[in-house]
């Protein structure tokens, strides 16, 4: 540890003894940075669609559900999700004013509008789950339809 100077102010003695000490400890904090900065939308994708896939298992009204994480809705609608939000983050940084035309009640309108974009992107997805489940079992019954004629014949 390298010896503060005595002719120095006392409080800057503290900071180069807490400098000292982090210097070790501060390369692991700004490499653990880097990497959350990097992994963010990966996260947050992950968590997105963990969250969708329990809303698309809890919300049908269905006796019998079996529990999926992916789907092709819920994988749409955290693609879907994420090109929307950030879609509209760059319009509302680049190419908007919403501060001057509606003051502070701006940021409610604009969180407003993205619950807007995010509940139709999670009703596509839910859709799309539906027509999913509907094909198939649509499929199922025509199946059982002709395993019936082959055996009557």
């Amino acid at each position: 540890m390298r010896e503060a100077s005595l002719d120095a102010p006392p409080t800057l003695r503290r900071r180069r003894a807490v400098f000292d000490w982090t210097s070790p400890v501060s390369w692991v904090l700004a490499s653990f940075m880097a990497l959350l900065v990097l992994l963010q939308w990966p996260i947050i994708a992950g968590l997105m669609l963990i969250v969708i896939a329990t809303i698309f298992h809890i919300c049908p009204d269905r006796r019998y559900k079996r529990w999926r994480l992916i789907t092709s809705g819920a994988l749409f609608a955290v693609v879907m999700w994420l090109v929307v939000s950030l879609g509209f983050k760059a319009y509302v940084d680049n190419f908007s004013d919403y501060n001057k035309v509606y003051g502070s009640i701006a940021g409610v309108i604009v969180l407003m509008l993205w619950f807007y974009w995010t509940g139709l992107v999670l009703l596509l997805g839910g859709e799309i789950n539906a027509e999913i489940e509907k094909a198939a079992a649509d499929r199922k019954a025509v199946a059982g339809e002709q395993r019936q004629a082959k055996q009557a014949a």
